[in-house]
């Protein structure tokens, strides 16, 4: 799980701009957490999955994200434990967050991949 930095900061920000009561702020950081995972997917979604190779990924960048933070972008979704990690959400139906569970599940799956092929 990512954790902001300063969300008071945020908070002192959000209070200028809104009238919220204290009481809020779980609730506001909540929905602003919820639709930041959307608009991430979405880029994923629009600007990444559609396209087999990177030469095609980086024409179709979208224009409000720097063009070296999607390069970097890119690098992380090719990495093999996020490739991993969206693996075992497609089949568990759910994201899996923790690199320690991504590990055990390649282990594993290594471990019969082994086996099957020295039989």
């Amino acid at each position: 799980m990512y954790h902001v930095i300063d969300k008071d900061k945020i908070w002192n920000y959000i209070k200028t701009k809104y009238i919220i009561a204290e009481e809020g702020k779980n609730y506001v950081f909540s929905r602003i957490g919820i639709l930041w995972r959307k608009y991430k997917c979405s880029v994923k979604a629009y600007h990444y999955s559609v396209f087999d190779n990177d030469v095609d990924r980086l024409n179709h960048a979208p224009d409000i994200i720097p063009e070296k933070h999607f390069m970097d972008l890119i690098e992380y979704w090719n990495l093999d434990v996020v490739q991993v990690c969206l693996l075992c959400s497609v089949f568990l139906g759910e994201y899996v967050p923790s690199l320690v569970y991504v590990y055990t599940i390649m282990y594993v799956l290594s471990f019969h991949l082994f086996v099957l092929c020295s039989n």
